[in-house]
């Protein structure tokens, strides 16, 4: 967030006070690239039965208690690509192809950290609606949200050693979008806008994928939970009616 508001105000200082920002009018398209920290990811299966003392001396089995834990990553990478509209009221209608990757960091287990390998590669469709605030500074913020459907593919060799299981498949989501960013329309250049976008996305849906082990369990998939994540994007937009 400092980092944001700190960008925030190094591009109105440096904005020249004669090119005042414009509603975007008529169709356009869109680019941005950057930064994506995926927040942990809660996960959960059943390890089946195990043999274990029930008694002093003696051994004897019983069903475990539900694994769950929280995969870790480390921030990555991501971007979109879109397609618009703007009516010239500050109201913009926008489709958006987004892809983000999260590299797998670890896991936390109950507390205690634990290796892991691999990663998620987030990819779909976003429909937003965005709002130019017409305050007529030099730089123009706006906000928007939409909703859409994301696909996560986990890459087979999402591994535990230490658990002894492997994590694979693709699984579509629900998901929403909040978004707030900053716009430069180029002097120099009638039509080209400079942006800088931060965007908070949220899977809504519980996915199950394929859980494979060298131990024997007693089940087949893991149950991943909602997903978050939050990117910042440096990209450009151009209006094909200037």
């Amino acid at each position: 967030m400092k980092f944001c508001l700190r960008m925030t105000a190094a591009l109105m200082m440096a904005a020249p006070v004669a090119a005042r920002a414009q509603a975007v009018v008529g169709p356009y398209v869109s680019l941005g690239l950057g930064g994506v920290n995926t927040e942990a990811l809660g996960y959960q299966y059943n390890a089946g039965l195990v043999p274990v003392p029930i008694v002093p001396g003696g051994l004897g089995r019983r069903l475990t208690p539900n694994v769950e834990g929280k995969i870790v990553t480390r921030p990555a990478a991501g971007g979109s690509l879109g397609v618009g509209f703007g009516f010239g009221n500050g109201v913009s209608l926008e489709l958006d192809a987004v892809a983000q990757r999260a590299t797998v960091h670890g896991q936390d287990v109950s507390g205690q950290k634990l290796m892991m390998t691999g990663g998620l590669d987030s990819y779909g469709v976003m429909a937003n609606m965005l709002y130019t605030l017409p305050l007529n500074l030099p730089v123009s913020p706006y906000l928007g949200g939409g909703v859409g459907y994301q696909w996560t593919a986990l890459n087979s060799d999402l591994r535990s050693k230490s658990a002894g299981i492997y994590v694979s498949g693709t699984k579509v989501s629900f998901a929403y979008d909040l978004i707030a960013g900053l716009a430069y329309a180029v002097p120099v250049v009638p039509g080209l806008t400079v942006t800088a976008e931060y965007r908070f996305t949220q899977l809504t849906t519980t996915r199950h994928y394929h859980l494979g082990s060298v131990y024997p369990l007693a089940a087949s998939e893991m149950r991943l939970g909602q997903m978050a994540t939050q990117q910042i994007d440096f990209g450009l937009r151009y209006q094909f009616s200037l």
